[in-house]
């Protein structure tokens, strides 16, 4: 479900007019005020008791808690002249969080709207004081139920888990965590638990995982609950998990694995697998990803998303041919997102992207395309294959040059896609950048746009129909994205794992 921001709010055109709230019943203002912007729900804190009730819950059910400041890091560009700024937004976030933490565990009554709670952890030092009132803090939660730690300053600790698994381990059913070491007999502890990330979800899923985070990740995996549907994992534990969790599971995204050996152990026990996803960079994978295609080209009978990115020069035809085998009899699959290098090369284009036509349900695609010359003729190829009842679209765009109107071809091509709302191009090449032309000639059902790491909304004049965009989100909402910024999982699962290095990593690049 996809969240309507064009819900009328109380103040409109920069006025306020006069209005008796209690002409329309409080189910009402439950909605508008949930699709309200924070900056209305805040004004709602004020106007009556029943509508700070509400305001206040959908203020604060998810609660953001920052150590320090984090910000993109570049080596080329040094983040000059920004020193008091960056002081000035520490503070304020610092203070804040300090402010939500020292709440929690005052007011019991606030202590149970929150519901939903992030650590980001930049700091250059301990920390030891905000790190207590946490603890003191997650002591209060009765009602958590979703808990994710981001960053290394401080480092998550396992007195965290502790904390954690005494005050909501009935209630918990999502825990984001890195490594770390004595956990995995506290992780017992969480009879709920639904999603579980160990590792994966900023550039720290980038790291190559020791021989010892390798068993800390194996006696996680022994200990988690029996009712998880959701794994993302980092490293080659999962080979040696057991059974009982790979036959429950629903989802499955494999980050850096060196090796995909117990890849066909997978496939045979996870029969209620939906959701697969494998990013790695290894050399090895390739081959060992063919194989365990083309022995079991029927694994997976569930499967409707499918996201495959593996950066290795050992990429083959073969492994595009093994894809192709073994996609096409998944006739559910309605998410399908590949980047590899052999499946972009222009004149191996078709034998993979043959499949899309054949995939009844497909609405969500991400695809790389590279070649020296992007003619019209590779525009009539994708043209031919991408499902006319796409709904989100994203595109590496990899070529060398353009050839003379293939830019006004490539939006003509998105235009045909009438129920195209998500659109994002990753422009590794400087060539097509359409911001302008899309906000001029796009879809109409268009409503949120990518280039590289810059995010804006389309906005639309109900009385004039043009179109302008919102601001571009904050490198910070970038990285840090979920389903809650986007409104629409379909839109978050297209770009995960896009950009893992950070907002610079999407190109072209923040300086664009």
């Amino acid at each position: 479900m996809t969240y309507n921001r064009t819900l009328p709010l109380m103040h409109g055109n920069g006025q306020t007019t006069a209005f008796d709230h209690s002409r329309l019943p409080l189910e009402l203002w439950r909605l508008i005020i949930e699709f309200a912007p924070n900056a209305d729900q805040r004004t709602c804190l004020f106007v009556s008791q029943s509508f700070h009730e509400i305001a206040l819950y959908n203020l604060f059910s998810r609660v953001i808690i920052w150590f320090g400041l984090w910000k993109v890091q570049w080596s080329e560009f040094p983040d000059e002249g920004r020193e008091e700024e960056d002081a000035l937004l520490m503070s304020q976030r610092n203070n804040t969080s300090w402010e939500i933490l020292r709440r929690i565990t005052r007011d019991a009554a606030f202590a149970r709207i929150v519901k939903d709670l992030s650590v980001r952890a930049y700091a250059m030092d301990d920390r030891v004081f905000e790190m207590r009132c946490l603890l003191d803090a997650l002591e209060c939660l009765p009602n958590l139920h979703t808990f994710r730690w981001y960053g290394e300053g401080p480092p998550m600790e396992s007195i965290v888990l502790d904390t954690l698994s005494r005050s909501c381990s009935a209630t918990l059913t999502q825990l984001s965590m890195p490594i770390i070491s004595d956990c995995g007999p506290l992780l017992a502890r969480f009879s709920r638990l639904q999603f579980f990330c160990l590792g994966g979800e900023s550039a720290q899923a980038l790291a190559l995982t020791s021989l010892e985070e390798e068993e800390e990740i194996y006696t996680c995996l022994e200990n988690v609950s029996h009712t998880l549907r959701r794994l993302w994992v980092q490293g080659t534990a999962i080979w040696s998990a057991p059974m009982r969790l790979l036959s429950g599971l629903q989802e499955m995204f494999l980050l850096m694995p060196c090796n995909l050996d117990g890849l066909s152990i997978v496939f045979h026990h996870c029969d209620e697998l939906r959701s697969f996803g494998l990013f790695t960079q290894h050399s090895n994978c390739a081959e060992e990803l063919r194989c365990a295609m083309e022995t079991m080209p029927n694994a997976l009978p569930q499967l409707t998303s499918f996201k495959l990115h593996m950066y290795s020069q050992s990429d083959s035809l073969a492994l595009t041919n093994a894809l192709y085998a073994f996609l096409r009899s998944k006739k559910e699959l309605r998410r399908l997102d590949v980047q590899t290098r052999y499946v972009s090369e222009v004149d191996q284009l078709a034998p993979f992207y043959d499949l899309l036509p054949t995939l009844p349900k497909l609405e969500v695609v991400g695809m790389k395309i590279k070649g020296r010359l992007f003619t019209q003729e590779d525009l009539k190829r994708l043209d031919e294959r991408l499902p006319l009842a796409l709904t989100a679209l994203l595109i590496e765009h990899n070529y060398l040059s353009l050839e003379e109107g293939s830019l006004q071809g490539l939006i003509d091509m998105l235009r045909k896609r009438k129920g195209l709302r998500y659109l994002h191009i990753l422009d590794c090449m400087y060539h097509i950048d359409m911001k302008q032309q899309l906000l001029e000639d796009h879809p109409q059902s268009l409503e949120l746009l990518g280039y590289g790491p810059h995010l804006r909304w389309i906005d639309r004049d109900p009385e004039t129909g043009l179109s302008a965009y919102t601001r571009s989100w904050s490198y910070a909402s970038v990285e840090f994205r979920n389903v809650h910024s986007f409104g629409c999982e379909d839109w978050e699962w297209l770009l995960r794992s896009h950009g893992l290095g950070g907002p610079d990593d999407l190109p072209p690049g923040i300086y664009t």
